[in-house]
């Protein structure tokens, strides 16, 4: 069944249109009303699309004008995903409500970012409560906190004033620290509050890595009909997607480092601060050396990620970039890497299997305690660590992916181990073209 009408679509966008009697110093293109016929069909026959749209085209409006019109009718869900945050903002600011407007059409839209650009509550609370920062640190932590009271989207384009990097990456939200409906301040949460809205949105714009990040999700489990990183749709349509190939993969590749192995070895103790393991153990009622036994396996995962650096930076000498071939063995890496990384794995699996021991005897309602959630949380990643840990050990055994340490910083350098498959078109066909009806790539 054809929901929409070819005919008065494209006589919208045609000469004397209703959308281009509004637009000053128009001129009929008939590439853009060839792309905007295709679109319709993709959306009326539930088809995969793809065109080649050169500058000077209109393919904004060439989408928009069939998406709005499929989502009004049909009531179902578009999501539009851009690579670049101008051509976003473009859409979301100017193109969208001059369409809807022209086309006297009330449908709700909304722009959803990646995480990193919306503050985190409970964290910006932390970093208020730890007060360790230095007086400029300090001020500008107190100025969020007095922009936070009264921000409706918690989104870092909104602060008035410059904040450094380093601090907005301790406040804002982050997917390996966020405890969802765990966390204290669920209920005021700007993640939680901007995903309510694109719940009730017929049109949500995205970029790449945001929907990637969700079809990643997805494909590894979460299914299609619930609501992950975005609401559940089954129409796409990818704008300059001649970049998705790169945002994919990186979604489909595995990766840690040093600095990420730190950064939850903080949140689960520090000594001054307490952390996670002091919670947890308390929560336990376990004995005093619990505690100790815990901290010293920590250490030991410190130390481990630590010894990896040197011999890994050394690889990297000639480059930025060391690849792991079978065609091509490295004695160093056998030598020196490779017995490092099997300690790591095998000190972050001992951490593991001892917090794993001491939850045995907990009751099932315990685990939805929001200590427990976010523990759980970590020794996923830990365990996540240690399987690429084993997969860079048997390289020679995993044709399908790619190994390879990348240099990343300049005055202090740091390496990052990534794993990543070799061809990603099975990926993209499994999670992103045959789970939905339309998919069109522009």
């Amino acid at each position: 069944m054809k929901i929409l009408d070819t005919f008065d679509i494209l006589a919208s966008l045609g000469e004397g249109g209703r959308l281009s009697s509004r637009l000053d110093h128009f001129e009929p293109r008939q590439a853009q009303l060839g792309l905007m016929e295709l679109i319709i069909r993709c959306f009326n026959e539930n088809s995969l699309g793809a065109a080649e749209a050169g500058t000077g085209v209109g393919k904004s409006f060439a989408y928009l004008i069939p998406a709005v019109y499929f989502a009004s009718q049909a009531k179902e869900r578009v999501i539009i995903s851009t690579a670049t945050i101008t051509l976003q903002r473009q859409l979301f600011d100017k193109d969208i409500p001059f369409v809807l407007d022209v086309l006297k059409l009330k449908i709700k839209a909304v722009l959803v970012k990646g995480r990193g650009n919306y503050l985190c509550l409970r964290r910006l609370e932390e970093a208020v409560s730890e007060n360790e920062l230095i007086d400029e640190g300090r001020e500008d932590l107190l100025r969020v906190s007095e922009w936070a009271q009264t921000s409706k989207t918690g989104e870092r384009d909104e602060i008035a004033f410059s904040l450094s990097d380093n601090l907005w990456s301790k406040i804002c939200s982050d997917s390996d620290l966020c405890m969802g409906k765990h966390c204290p301040l669920h209920g005021h949460c700007f993640i939680t509050i901007l995903r309510r809205q694109a719940a009730a949105a017929k049109i949500i714009v995205v970029n790449h890595h945001l929907l990637f990040a969700d079809l990643a999700a997805r494909r590894e489990g979460a299914g299609y009909e619930t609501a992950v990183v975005l609401p559940p749709y089954s129409r796409v349509i990818i704008d300059e997607a001649h970049t998705i190939e790169k945002t994919a993969t990186s979604f489909l590749s595995k990766e840690f480092s040093k600095l990420g192995i730190l950064r939850h070895l903080g949140r689960l103790y520090r000594k001054r601060k307490g952390g996670l393991l002091v919670s947890f153990c308390s929560f336990l009622s376990a004995q005093d050396n619990s505690l100790d036994l815990l901290a010293r396996s920590l250490e030991k995962i410190r130390k481990a990620a630590a010894e990896l650096e040197d011999p890994a930076l050394e690889l990297c000498e000639t480059e930025n970039v060391f690849r792991f071939s079978p065609t091509r063995i490295n004695p160093a890496a056998q030598r020196t890497l490779f017995p490092l990384l099997l300690a790591l794995k095998k000190k972050l699996l001992a951490f593991n299997e001892k917090i794993t021991a001491l939850m045995k005897n907990m009751h099932h309602e315990d685990h939805e305690n929001p200590v427990i959630w976010e523990l759980n949380s970590i020794l996923r990643r830990f365990e996540s660590i240690a399987l690429i840990c084993e997969s860079f050990i048997n390289y020679k055994n995993r044709p399908e992916e790619v190994m390879w340490l990348e240099r990343t910083g300049k005055g202090n350098p740091r390496i990052v181990f990534t794993q990543s498959p070799v061809d990603i078109s099975h990926s993209l066909k499994e999670g992103l073209f045959e789970p939905n009806k339309t998919v069109i790539c522009v």
